[in-house]
């Protein structure tokens, strides 16, 4: 029967990092099994209902109807959140709280994440985050976002070939979470020139940032991961970023810095830490599916 996946969106109808992400995945696990992608708000209980049997992998929920919600916390059916943008509080922002432990009034779903079989978080801070607000939740950290296979080349190819210019990169971006105006105000204070890098496909996305030296990012709240950053990072860009991003707590990208002081290698080495790990991680959910 394969694997049913569940999404709000998916990277064609709305390329944000998590659909990307998600999409990436799916096309590793179609290596391996079928995949069924159905929107969340077609996601009724009758139409779950056929894939009782069938393994499940719910990605951004907000769309979920209660229904569906109570249908797969009663049904018995395996399923896994892909934990993106912290979904289990009301307002999406851990940094709302103090030591980032939301009071019980202000989580949301509780029930639904402590009935997941699995709940799959970017990295180990946001899974620290996580558990304390919900401590009992089953986690377990991807250590990445997931990239199609054929990216990692592109990125070493421009990496090495790009046409630098003396600017920082500033995402432009309408979402309070990443603080746009913070970034420019940052930049202003420092004497850095920058520029906007718009919302465009993706592959005219990358090319635009690789032609920067520095990315400056300032999320008002956690980042699960910062699929920017990564990408910025493995473009051989310098990052300039504050404690809100979850990649940069990383233990594992502290060691490759301690390995790697030159940029360019510390660049090539995220890279196919990346590239390996999209692999590894595959495999293991894969085992951890019923």
């Amino acid at each position: 029967m394969g694997i049913l996946f569940l999404a709000d969106q998916f990277s064609e109808q709305y390329p944000g990092g998590a659909e990307l992400s998600d999409e990436a995945l799916i096309r590793r696990l179609l290596k391996h099994t079928d995949v069924i992608r159905i929107n969340t708000r077609e996601a009724t209980p009758s139409r779950l209902e056929k894939y009782r049997k069938a393994p499940i992998l719910i990605g951004n929920a907000s769309h979920l109807s209660n229904e569906s919600r109570q249908w797969l916390i009663t049904s018995r059916s395996w399923f896994a959140i892909i934990e993106h943008d912290h979904h289990y509080l009301k307002r999406r922002n851990p940094c709302l709280y103090p030591n980032l432990t939301a009071p019980p009034e202000e989580l949301s779903q509780v029930d639904f994440f402590l009935a997941a079989q699995l709940v799959i978080c970017q990295t180990h801070f946001h899974e620290s985050v996580m558990r304390r607000s919900i401590s009992q939740a089953k986690t377990w950290v991807l250590e990445c976002n997931f990239w199609h296979e054929e990216w990692f080349p592109i990125f070493s190819r421009l990496r090495r070939e790009a046409k630098r210019i003396p600017l920082a990169a500033v995402q432009d971006s309408t979402q309070l979470v990443k603080n746009t105006q913070g970034a420019l105000d940052y930049c202003k204070k420092h004497d850095l020139p920058c520029r906007l890098i718009p919302k465009l496909a993706y592959p005219e996305f990358i090319q635009l940032l690789a032609t920067n030296q520095r990315l400056v990012f300032m999320p008002l709240w956690i980042e699960s991961f910062s699929r920017i950053t990564a990408e910025a990072m493995m473009l051989g860009l310098n990052i300039i970023g504050n404690h809100n991003i979850g990649l940069l707590h990383e233990p594992w990208l502290e060691d490759l810095r301690s390995k790697h002081r030159v940029r360019p290698g510390l660049a090539e080495a995220l890279a196919e830490r990346l590239r390996k790990r999209n692999i590894e991680a595959t495999e293991t959910l894969l085992k951890m599916l019923p």
